[in-house]
């Protein structure tokens, strides 16, 4: 007990010493009041010693334990205080050799860090000095466990290599700047695009490098961002380091500090040039192909129209030849008087199918509202009289109500249904028409039971002037699917066959579902 009162003993050492040097007149009073302020000194110490949550330990300038507070002594499991520190705390036979005593002795404060190899913990240690009235010095030490600490900090550091590594691996430009513009932090790689050194870089203002034609809308861009929109994208020009102006796209974020400030801009960026040169190319190309496909759609509208003309004209002649002078022809100019009928009549089918191609995309668009339903009946009262002789079998789901031109769909409609009845082969045809429904589109399909399609005509089919089977036995312009196909084209939809030799085709378009056009 008498060497853990250490501190009292010399807190009453020294009262004697003021009492060696007081007068005999002076009263008790004075004497009362510096006990009292001694106890007030003493308590404030106990307190510190006890409000301290780490260990404390005091040591003479011989190494002899003094003093321990008590979560040492919880720590170590018994009191060692008159035993020297090196075997009571650390095992050892002689002095540790990571002592700082002599540092201590000197009136130094030492500061370390040390990993316990008892239980693999780090602990910060503050050696100070402790004066005493004689003029002799101790060692106190005070311990704290900074392990939690001390790991955060390595995960860190860690984690920040980690990081930096990564920005600095990156073929993206990254910068930091100031709201002012002052850089904080380039990259490798935005060193090198503008081939600046990092220190002729951090520190400077960033706005140099943009053109001041994009800089408004750099600093519009840049402006906008706040808590609830902390990140946005946009493009500008810059000016490369050989004088070239260059496209680029960026990604700024903002960071705040905890009162919601902007303290500072991330930005990430990569070179767009090679990009904006092709969008433009495209562009122009569209361009040039829509006036192109004007042009054409235009010259075969007119070339078409006119043509039937001259046409007709050769038919109505023929007509008129074959009624005045038919008894005179014979069996053979009537034969051959048929034939030129039957061709001119071919011809102006013919030329009545391209004007109808041509003006599915040469017409002002009128899509509303179109209930398939009716659609599809009008188509099969069109083709009445086909349906009535082939004793073609038609059924129908119930189909659904899309935005879409109604003399187009009817068309497509009427298309698909006479295709199917015309390549029937030997047996009546049967045919079903249908409609599923997959996101955000409908998928009708129009099935029959007659002669199919090799595959390698699958897609051969939907071109223009295609006929895969004999003019003959299966009349057409070679015309009708690629008007469906272009009409489908035209809604945004695909269209497609599915079919097996023998045993029938399925064919199937989509049409978007949606209320606006």
């Amino acid at each position: 007990m008498a060497h853990q009162d250490k501190f009292a003993e010399d807190s009453i050492n020294e009262l004697t010493i003021l009492q060696s040097h007081r007068k005999p007149e002076e009263s008790i009073d004075r004497l009362t009041y510096e006990i009292k302020n001694l106890q007030i000194i003493r308590a404030r110490q106990e307190a510190i010693i006890e409000a301290f949550d780490g260990l404390i330990y005091v040591c003479s300038a011989d190494l002899e334990i003094e003093f321990m507070n008590d979560r040492f002594v919880e720590r170590t499991g018994r009191n060692p205080v008159g035993e020297k520190c090196y075997p009571a705390l650390h095992e050892r036979n002689d002095v540790c050799p990571w002592c700082v005593n002599d540092r201590v002795q000197a009136g130094q404060t030492v500061h370390t860090e040390v990993l316990s190899p008892k239980d693999n913990r780090y602990y910060h240690v503050i050696n100070t000095p402790v004066y005493h009235p004689d003029g002799s010095i101790s060692k106190m030490s005070m311990i704290r466990d900074i392990t939690e600490s001390k790991l955060a900090e390595q995960e860190l550091k860690t984690s920040e290599e980690r990081y930096r590594k990564i920005v600095e691996d990156q073929t993206e430009l990254l910068c930091r700047f100031l709201p002012g513009g002052t850089i904080t932090f380039v990259n490798q790689a935005y060193c090198r695009y503008f081939n600046r050194h990092r220190d002729s870089l951090v520190g400077k203002d960033f706005i140099p490098l943009i053109p001041e034609t994009d800089r408004d809308k750099v600093f519009d861009n840049i402006g906008r961002l706040s808590r609830s929109n902390p990140v946005s994208t946009h493009e500008h020009r810059i000016i490369a380091p050989n004088g070239e102006i260059r496209w680029q796209e960026w990604t700024n974020r903002a960071l705040f500090d905890e009162q919601g400030n902007i303290v500072e801009y991330q930005s990430v960026g990569r070179d767009i040039t090679d990009l904006k040169r092709a969008e433009q190319a495209l562009h122009q190309r569209t361009e040039e192909l829509e006036r192109s496909n004007k042009d054409l759609e235009q010259f075969a509208y007119i070339a078409a129209h006119d043509l039937r003309e001259p046409l007709l004209a050769i038919a109505a002649y023929l007509k008129l030849l074959e009624r005045r002078y038919k008894v005179n022809l014979g069996a053979d100019g009537n034969k051959f008087l048929a034939g030129a009928i039957n061709s001119t009549l071919r011809m102006d089918g013919l030329i009545q199918s391209l004007l109808a191609y041509s003006r599915v995309g040469n017409e002002v668009q009128c899509f509303e509202r179109t209930d398939c339903n009716r659609i599809l009946d009008t188509a099969l009262a069109n083709l009445l009289s086909l349906i009535e002789e082939s004793s073609a079998v038609v059924t129908v789901e119930d189909l659904p109500t899309v935005t879409a031109n109604p003399s187009q769909m009817l068309q497509l409609f009427q298309n698909l249904v006479s295709n199917a009845i015309k390549f029937a082969g030997d047996t009546p045809p049967k045919i079903h028409v249908g409609v599923t429904r997959n996101d955000n589109e409908w998928q009708y399909f129009v099935k029959d039971n007659g002669i199919g399609i090799e595959p390698p005509y699958f897609d051969r089919i939907f071109l223009l002037f295609q006929r895969i089977k004999n003019r003959a036995n299966y009349p057409g312009t070679g015309i009708g699917l690629a008007n469906c196909r272009r009409i489908v084209e035209h809604h945004g939809g695909r269209i497609w066959v599915e079919s097996t030799p023998g045993k029938g085709s399925t064919f199937f378009f989509t049409i978007p579902d949606r209320l606006e056009r």
